[in-house]
């Protein structure tokens, strides 16, 4: 670690949204293409830590820690509880109660709750690629080329998020058995994005500015031409 120059500072949220007294981050799968469209896959995660939030004992790595890396060869880890789709969290609706150490057991979240968290991590994500795509030392467009990447962010009880971290080597596996074709289909349309076009031009582009209904895993957040 020491040899490292550079280190993050972050402000820890302490009043994350909970579900079933639970903390949770969100995973969030982004392509970006040549120089440079960037765009958001629709089937995100929600990665719960393994026992319930304490606020005030923050040396309970299992219930301050989200990541199912560090839970995954615990007895008491069962991947249906700890690794769901995002857009699935509003089957969990709740009415609030307040426990005796003063946090919110279980907090309701509605299906526009979740369409107002999406919209702001598309916001956060063109902000993201706007401000490094003139970090000629950190970022280096290139044609003909795809990178994805894995960004987390966090929500607290006010629905507000918050990004986390931005992985370019993300961990796919942690998606589960369960769930692996959401890794699938990203890889198929990424495939199809990314690289058909190249291969052929006869094919048929998927316009992802317009084509955004039910049908699409990829959503448009972000897009500048970089090389003329």
């Amino acid at each position: 670690m020491f040899h490292l120059r550079e280190w993050v500072i972050q402000r820890y949220i302490s009043n994350p949204f909970l579900i079933n007294n639970r903390k949770c981050h969100i995973r969030a799968y982004v392509l970006a293409v040549s120089n440079i469209k960037v765009y958001l896959c629709k089937d995100m995660l929600a990665l719960f830590a393994l026992l319930p939030y304490t606020p005030h004992e923050i040396q309970n790595t299992f219930s301050h820690i989200t990541n199912t890396c560090i839970q995954s060869n615990e007895v008491t880890f069962v991947e249906s509880d700890q690794v769901k789709l995002f857009w699935d969290l509003s089957d969990n609706d709740h009415d609030e109660h307040k426990n005796t150490n003063g946090t919110t057991e279980n907090q309701g979240i509605t299906k526009d709750d979740l369409l107002a968290i999406f919209n702001q991590i598309k916001e956060i994500l063109s902000e993201c690629f706007e401000a490094i795509v003139s970090e000629i030392t950190q970022f280096m467009p290139m044609d003909n080329a795809f990178e994805l990447f894995g960004f987390d962010f966090l929500i607290d009880v006010n629905k507000q998020v918050y990004l986390l971290e931005a992985n370019s080597f993300p961990d796919f596996k942690q998606t589960g058995n369960r769930l692996s074709h959401v890794i699938a289909d990203l890889f198929k349309e990424t495939v199809e994005l990314a690289v058909v076009p190249f291969f052929s031009k006869n094919v048929v582009k998927i316009d992802y500015n317009e084509k955004n209904g039910d049908d699409s895993r990829f959503v448009l957040v972000y897009e500048k031409l970089l090389l003329q």
